[in-house]
């Protein structure tokens, strides 16, 4: 399916390379920018994402064996062709221990838009057996993760370009800015995940 036109929306996809092993990874999440270019929102992005490197990493359930090697920002103006950044310092996942690659952690992006259309997730993995016991991870740790994805949202709309993060509906070619975000404890499998990790 080819990707909408939706204004202002720019698709960003994080590129996690390997550090010791051949596997890669890749998380895509959306923002709404009013009236921004790609370079806008990739000058925005870039100093924000190099701060992971040192604190409040929301990626903080995938495994450390993985780091960024590029982020790519899209404007989903059924034109642009998009444009590569290679943060440096890149960004590690935040666990330890050896990684589970059918695992992973759901953050839940929510809107005030009802029904499918107006939520978003993230599948934050592979996890690593030292934050997951039983299936779970701790409430603790869950609500660090929170913490951290909400701090990337501030952030967001603090750069230079204000931004944030937002629910894009390919299926109605709508965005709806995020007002809640929920770090699960349940842990959770996505198919085309196990895809890319084997």
């Amino acid at each position: 399916m080819p990707l909408p036109v939706i204004t202002d929306t720019f698709r960003i996809t994080l590129d996690w390379g390997p550090v010791t092993t051949g596997e890669t990874v890749a998380n895509v999440f959306h923002v709404h920018a009013n009236g921004a270019s790609e370079t806008d929102v990739a000058d925005g992005l870039e100093p924000i994402i190099e701060g992971w490197a040192t604190s409040g990493n929301p990626y903080a359930a995938l495994s450390n064996g993985f780091q960024l090697s590029q982020f790519t920002v899209l404007a989903l103006d059924g034109v642009s062709a998009g444009i590569v950044r290679v943060p440096s310092p890149a960004p590690h996942g935040g666990a330890s221990g050896e990684a589970i690659p059918q695992v992973a952690q759901i953050v839940s992006f929510y809107t005030t838009t009802r029904g499918p259309r107006g939520r978003g997730r993230q599948f934050i993995g592979p996890a690593t057996e030292s934050e997951v016991s039983g299936g779970a991870f701790t409430v603790i740790f869950s609500a660090a993760v929170e913490t951290n994805w909400n701090a990337f949202n501030t952030a967001l709309g603090a750069a230079a370009t204000p931004m944030a993060l937002c629910v894009a509906s390919y299926a109605h070619a709508t965005q709806s800015e995020v007002s809640d975000i929920v770090a699960k404890i349940g842990s959770g499998t996505q198919r085309r995940r196990m895809d890319r990790v084997r």
